[in-house]
């Protein structure tokens, strides 16, 4: 898509007029990599900058913008329970945590009784 650049400078022009202390965020290929380490930085005002989500393209900027948008929500205090941020991927320095459904046994593969019992506590042992 070919986009007139008059009217993006207007809008952008006018957003940082109503808005001074907003911080503007380019979606670029070029850009840096987002992090979750990123996101407590763009919560509190970042410089505008260029993020890019990765080395892949995309149909348009909707899909990048909203997994920024939904990593940064995550973290306002309120927007989920504190248990379940604090048990987040990132704040363990892990790749993911173990997660186990049904049913109870899989082509030989048992889930551990304790995530059956339901106690936190010992699950968190």
């Amino acid at each position: 898509m070919v986009l007139k650049i008059e009217p993006l400078v207007a809008a952008l022009a006018a957003i940082q007029e109503a808005y001074p202390n907003s911080c503007l965020i380019l979606l670029s290929p070029q850009g840096k990599t987002f992090t979750q380490s990123d996101v407590p930085r763009l919560l509190n005002q970042a410089p505008n900058l260029q993020i890019s989500i990765g080395d892949f393209i995309t149909m348009g900027g909707e899909i990048p913008a909203l997994a920024i948008t939904d990593a940064l929500v995550r973290a306002i205090p309120g927007a989920i329970q504190p248990e379940s941020y604090q048990q987040e991927t990132f704040q363990n320095s892990q790749l993911d945590f173990a997660t186990y459904t049904r049913p109870e046994v899989f082509e030989g593969l048992k889930v551990p009784s304790v995530l059956l019992s339901g106690n936190h506590k010992e699950i968190n042992e």
